[in-house]
This record gives structure tokens, sequence and C-alpha cells, in this order.
């Protein structure tokens, strides 16, 4: 039950990543959306890394953009990925049983980039006829986020502050560069005593 008479606790939602095991991410978000977080918490912060990056962005811009429900940007981006025909479901089979098969040693591994020149023919021919927003991460990932528009809004002066990090981040260097429309400073990367977090706002996803 939400708290009366007293300050909500401020907490941050971090996102870990593991590619597409985000998915999981995805929906311990909408369970969090669909219990009302914001009635007992303040929910200054969204962050995360890799594909937790990528759900805390689709659910800081459904929020900017006061959508109703707030995860159906974060739901219908999952969806996309999901393999929906014959086709797709037979690509993502053979994908799953050759890494389950280079895990057990049975396959040589190719250390090979995806967007080295050798992969992205050999990804044009495995995949001729599937859907773009289920092959091509770019395509699905502008989809259903508009850069543009989140580059028109300027920096956001309110809670939830938005963090994304990279899959390696040297401890020693300055704090990533923020996109445009995203507010961050020293007081948005806790860890050392100096950069303690001072964030104020209202209560969000209630």
């Amino acid at each position: 039950m939400a708290k009366t008479g007293l300050a909500k606790p401020k907490v941050a939602i971090a996102c870990q990543g593991g590619g597409s095991q985000t998915a999981f991410t995805a929906g311990v978000l909408k369970g969090l959306v669909d219990q009302q977080v914001g009635r007992d918490f303040n929910v200054v912060t969204i962050s995360g890394t890799s594909g937790g990056a990528v759900c805390a962005a689709l659910l800081w811009f459904g929020f900017w953009k006061n959508e109703r429900p707030l995860c159906r940007r974060l739901v219908d981006f999952w969806k996309d990925l999901t393999a929906q025909d014959w086709a797709e479901n037979a690509f993502n089979d053979a994908i799953v049983r050759g890494l389950r098969l280079i895990n057990s040693g049975l396959l040589p591994a190719f250390q090979l980039s995806p967007s080295s020149p050798i992969m992205q023919t050999m990804l044009g021919w495995m995949t001729a006829g599937l859907r773009k927003t289920f092959m091509d991460f770019p395509t699905v990932l502008r989809k259903h986020i508009d850069f543009d528009e989140i580059a028109a809004w300027g920096p956001r002066l309110e809670p939830p502050v938005l963090i994304l990090g990279a899959a390696s981040f040297p401890a020693r260097t300055d704090p990533p560069r923020a996109h445009p429309g995203v507010r961050r400073g020293p007081e948005h990367f806790p860890g050392r005593a100096d950069r303690r977090a001072r964030l104020l706002g209202r209560p969000v996803l209630g």
C-alpha cells in the first residue's frame, strides 16, 4: 500500500545486459509498472547496460511521451524480435543449435564480428525473406525509439534520468557522453564519495 505522510524512498532501476536474455528484464519492468511502483517509490533514475540499456531507453521514452499502457513500446519491441513464422523459427532454432554445439566443443568457434563483411554476406544469404525488424537491430530500434524527437526535446530536467552504459567502460575515464535529450552529470554516477546522487522530483511510473 502507498505510504502516507512520509516522503517516498528514492530508488534507481538498473537493468543488466545479456543480449536476448534481457527480454526477461522487459518482463520485470512490466511487472513493476503493472504493480504501480510509483505509488510507493520515487523512481529517479532508469539505467541499463547493453540489452538492459535498450529496455531502459524504451521505458524512459514511453514515460516522457505519456503513453498508456506505459510498457506498450517495450513489449512491442520484443514482439518484433520474436520469431513469428516457420522461416524465422527455423532460423532461430538453427542458431540456437549451432551455439549449443560450439559450447559443447563439437563445432569450432569463429571470432568474427557481426558487422564484418564476411558475416554480413553470410547473414544476407541466411536471412533472405525474413522481416527486417527481426534481423536488423538498428531498424527495430529506430522503429520504437524516435531519436530525432528525443534530440528535439532538449535536456530533461526532471526525473526519471536515463543513464546508458557501454559493455566495457574504463573506471578512470570521464562518464560517457549522453544523447542531447538526456540530462546527466557527475551526480548521476554514484559509487564515489564525491558523486552522491542529488536527485529530486515527482513520482514516476505510477
